[in-house]
């Protein structure tokens, strides 16, 4: 088989997994992630995190997650039970390395957030 005849279906293979990646980007809910988000953070920061507030995709070449009213627990002997707040915090990646399986972060954007340090009764570090 020559070049030429390999050619054009390499491309609609490409423009059909273009246009599925866009499908998929345009009417995903990312809500229905929730709790696989709040798993990933809870494991990357070894305390509970939870996302109680909505959660949306701002859909572009380099997507925005934006979620809203998260928190970070305390572990049980701390006073306050959260150790962190915050109103929104958006993540922006690169899309076409997150349709390889490789998450490229280009921006984090955080607002209201409050963080609440604490020591153990014995004076100890957490």
């Amino acid at each position: 088989m020559s070049l030429s005849k390999l050619i054009p279906p390499l491309l609609l293979g490409l423009l059909l997994l273009a246009a599925g990646a866009f499908a998929a980007l345009m009417f995903v809910d990312p809500a229905l992630f929730r709790s696989q988000l709040e798993a990933r953070a809870t494991e990357a920061f070894g305390r509970e995190v939870r996302l109680a507030g909505p959660i949306r995709l701002e859909r572009s070449l380099t997507p925005r997650l934006v979620a809203r009213e998260i928190t970070i627990a305390h572990p049980e002997w701390a006073a306050d039970p959260a150790f962190a707040t915050a109103e929104e915090v958006a993540v922006q990646v690169a899309l076409l390395p997150l349709l390889r399986g490789d998450l490229r972060v280009l921006d984090v954007r955080l607002s209201g957030v409050e963080i609440f340090l604490e020591s153990r009764p014995n004076g100890a570090d957490p």
